[in-house]
């Protein structure tokens, strides 16, 4: 979900499950014919809270994926565009990013699971049919409630490895904090107005987009045993570092 307004000289890097579709839907209204939007959004009834109105990609050619690494941004639109405009991202606890983004792919997004998966790991048939059965078997859990079994066997097998990777990923470029601000999660609207008042652009309300698929009741914690935590942490120890995150 990528932007990169050439009218008002800024850049969003989208991660996952940071509400980049509530942000991208406000950003939207404000550009111009000629920036980039990577990725369409169509009002889905029982994953939106809120309803919108239709956005679609618009000049995005080679951005292959919404979700597009900030070193990938970067060659694409140059260093003299990278250094010059304002960029802006999302951060979010990743112990709790971690489980929004385990909630939404078994409840929604399971097909494109099944097939991501499927290019990464096992070439051979009998790989890919192995790793379909293991997919399957966490989904059984996510669906019976054992999300604690679910979420383990699902990192011990590196269903998730790729995606736990980007999680880190997506705050630095080159090995580096790239961003000019990065937006809290945990206080999103209003890191988000800030972002609007030195843009310049209309502070909006931001929409409740693919908020209905996860227990809000649940803590994030009771999705993790110490392997999982500990994995977590591991893998996004950088940024856990960079930005004071903690399991509480």
């Amino acid at each position: 979900m990528t932007i990169v307004s050439h009218k008002h000289r800024f850049i969003f890097v989208c991660p996952r499950k940071v509400a980049g579709t509530s942000i991208r839907l406000s950003l939207a209204q404000s550009c111009g014919g000629g920036d980039i939007i990577a990725g369409g959004e169509t009002f889905r009834p029982g994953v939106d809270a809120d309803d919108y109105a239709a956005l679609r990609e618009r000049n995005a050619g080679d951005y292959s994926t919404p979700h597009t690494l900030p070193d990938d941004v970067r060659s694409r639109v140059g260093e003299r565009v990278w250094k010059d405009y304002f960029k802006f991202t999302v951060v979010r606890n990743p112990w709790d990013l971690f489980v929004s983004l385990y909630c939404y792919k078994f409840a929604v997004d399971w097909p494109n699971l099944v097939r991501d998966a499927g290019g990464v790991v096992g070439r051979g048939g009998l790989g890919r049919a192995r790793l379909h059965l293991r997919l399957r078997r966490a989904r059984r859990g996510f669906a019976r409630g054992r999300h604690r079994e679910s979420v383990e066997f699902s990192l011990r097998k590196g269903l998730f490895t790729a995606l736990v990777d980007e999680i880190p990923a997506f705050c630095f470029s080159r090995g580096e904090l790239f961003a000019d601000r990065y937006l809290r999660f945990e206080n999103l609207q209003h890191d988000y107005d800030e972002v609007c008042r030195h843009l310049q652009l209309p502070r909006r309300a931001l929409i409740r987009a693919k908020t209905g698929v996860r227990d809000k009741r649940r803590h994030y914690r009771g999705y993790y045993t110490g392997y999982s935590r500990d994995f977590i942490a591991q893998r996004c120890a950088a940024m856990i570092d960079a930005f004071g995150y903690r399991y509480d």
